[in-house]
């Protein structure tokens, strides 16, 4: 089985007046359908629906993103909320850009993985990332 999606992004760079509130904030709705053969996930739609929307904003670098899907069935959804903490000014001088961060997730719902998408999950994730 594979995913076949759209997934448009709208970013508006300072969507408040107080530009040292927040750089930017971007919304990002995902719509997508499972074509091929979904023999081993038969309901997965029922699980995952055909849409997310995402929400990141991003705060003196510091990014915080928030992920909901709501299944075909309302109460099959999730929530993930990711922060993401830059670790360069930490760990380099000037003359050196380290783009490494230091990243933390909260996933609860359905559809955390293909494999157990029709298994409630809550997990927390700590992490690092070399790209955010």
């Amino acid at each position: 089985m594979d995913i076949a999606f759209i997934h448009p992004t709208l970013t508006i760079y300072q969507p408040f007046h107080d530009s040292s509130f927040m750089n930017f904030l971007s919304i990002s709705p995902k719509i997508y359908d499972y074509v091929g053969d979904t023999s081993q996930n038969p309901n997965i739609a029922k699980y995952r629906g055909f849409c997310d929307l995402r929400v990141l904003g991003d705060f003196h670098t510091w990014q915080l993103a928030v992920i909901g899907r709501l299944g075909n069935e309302c109460n099959r959804g999730m929530t993930q909320i990711d922060l993401t903490i830059p670790l360069g000014p930490f760990l380099s001088d000037q003359k050196h850009d380290i783009d490494l961060a230091f990243d933390a997730q909260y996933f609860n719902g359905y559809g955390d993985t293909l494999l157990t998408y029709n298994q409630y999950t809550s997990e927390v994730r700590l992490g690092f990332s070399i790209y955010r």
